[in-house]
């Protein structure tokens, strides 16, 4: 509010002035000025009201659910109905895999202007022929996309990139090229698939333990709600929106990995709490991790491999023999998991303190001793925090099929809580997550293996 060409404050202002007339000039951004008006101040109190018309326009940008919009130059997280001035507006929209998008827009005062911006997805073409003839073909592309066919299937329209290819079939050996499609590329490959000579071979329904002891449970794959669901109490925002969810049959480690078992593999024990051979090893970081299992498939000729956080969940809910329970296998967290409270020499109640866990001799322990979920599965919630594949990422509310969680990122998800965690962290649907090069006094390792 200016006055006489001075600057008197914002409104509602009040000020002194002797009677008179007095030229007044009143603004604010995103309304229309106004100016070149008197006020005749002739008593005491003389007040004067004034109404400003809005100066704006509205700019709406309707396109693709992954495309991201800019105004000029700034990025817009919801581009609908966005108010603005009226001025010369530089649009731009980007999508992966597609070139961007722009347009230069003239918004004047009360527009309401709509642009449909669609950016086009390059694609390409990749034919598969299989032997056996109804083998099942498995396309990963390297920002999630998933395809999958039973037999040969010509996959038109997918999007560029680079794909990871996968032949399975019951009684045979599976085999994975990768291959990068380029922008109106046809990829065409002829797979044969040999014959299994190994009972345990992907695709059988049988449990199995291998030569260094690693037991694993085969989990049938089906369709689940992945998150937030009621029977899991106060969730936290990374959980939700609940969605569901679609994985193939897999293979779950039955016991976190060992320190023994680790020491067999590495050579060395990296766990803080070392010297117990049956206790999960930790202080193993998820790039640790990475070489284990390099070094574990060397020596027994199999593809293990870390979980994705959905088959990690699924498989912590017990699968199609899942019972809604908010820890791995039981409502009460006693029967099922080591955790803050549980984890050392006494009970310990009150809040969670590490002095406190610390004086108690508070730490991890050995595998299988509480009771396993529907699966056979123990610890998968408490005792150690465990690695999966996925980097940390939010959830959308749509269907999934194998979701691979984030196409990249900063922080890999670790999940099921962990010796040191309060009870709520220990929780089917806990999320949490770290970087894949720092070692965790509470982190450790449960492998998976795909049929």
């Amino acid at each position: 509010m200016f006055i006489d060409g001075i600057k008197i404050g914002e409104t509602p202002v009040a000020a002194f002035y002797p009677p008179g007339t007095y030229p007044i000039r009143i603004v604010k951004d995103g309304y229309v000025t106004i100016e070149n008006e008197t006020i005749e101040i002739t008593a005491p109190n003389t007040r004067k009201d004034y109404t400003l018309d809005e100066n704006l326009g509205r700019l709406t940008v309707n396109t693709h659910e992954k495309a991201t919009v800019y105004f000029n130059d700034e990025l817009v997280e919801n581009p609908i109905k966005v108010k603005l001035t009226p001025q010369l507006v530089k649009v731009k929209v980007t999508q992966p895999k597609a070139d961007d998008l722009e347009q230069q827009v003239l918004l004047k005062k009360d527009d309401d202007v709509v642009l449909d911006m669609y950016p086009v997805v390059k694609t390409g073409t990749i034919q598969v022929a299989v032997t056996p003839f109804d083998a099942k073909v498995e396309l990963t592309g390297d920002a999630g996309e998933y395809f999958t066919s039973e037999g040969m299937k010509v996959f038109e329209d997918v999007p560029i990139g680079t794909y990871k290819i996968k032949i399975s079939a019951n009684g045979y050996q599976s085999k994975t090229e990768t291959k990068i499609l380029e922008n109106g590329d046809l990829i065409s490959l002829t797979l044969n698939l040999q014959k299994s000579e190994n009972i345990y071979e992907f695709g059988s329904s049988m449990d199995f333990r291998n030569e260094l002891g690693i037991e694993m449970v085969f989990v049938e794959g089906g369709t689940f709600i992945m998150g937030c669901t009621s029977e899991q109490r106060d969730c936290n925002n990374n959980e939700k929106p609940a969605h569901d969810v679609t994985v193939d049959d897999f293979y779950m480690g039955k016991y976190e990995v060992t320190q023994k078992q680790w020491q067999e593999v590495m050579g060395s024990n990296p766990s803080y709490f070392s010297g117990c051979d049956d206790c999960p090893v930790e202080q193993v970081s998820w790039n640790d991790v990475q070489e284990f299992i390099d070094k574990l498939n060397q020596m027994t000729g199999k593809k293990y491999r870390l979980p994705t956080e959905a088959e990690w969940e699924y498989a912590a809910r017990g699968g199609l023999k899942s019972t809604p329970t908010i820890f791995a296998g039981s409502n009460e967290i006693n029967i099922v998991a080591w955790f803050w409270s549980n984890s050392g020499d006494s009970f310990l109640n009150g809040y969670h303190d590490y002095d406190k866990m610390e004086a108690n001799n508070c730490k991890t322990q050995v595998v299988g001793q509480k009771q396993p979920n529907e699966l056979g599965i123990y610890d998968m919630s408490g005792n150690v925090c465990e690695w999966c594949i996925d980097w940390e990422g939010d959830y959308d509310s749509g269907s999934k099929k194998n979701p691979q969680g984030a196409s990249w990122g900063f922080r890999r998800i670790r999940r099921g809580g962990s010796w040191f965690n309060q009870e709520e962290s220990c929780r089917v649907s806990d999320r949490g997550s770290g970087d894949p090069k720092v070692k965790f006094i509470d982190g450790g390792i449960r492998l998976s293996l795909s049929l």
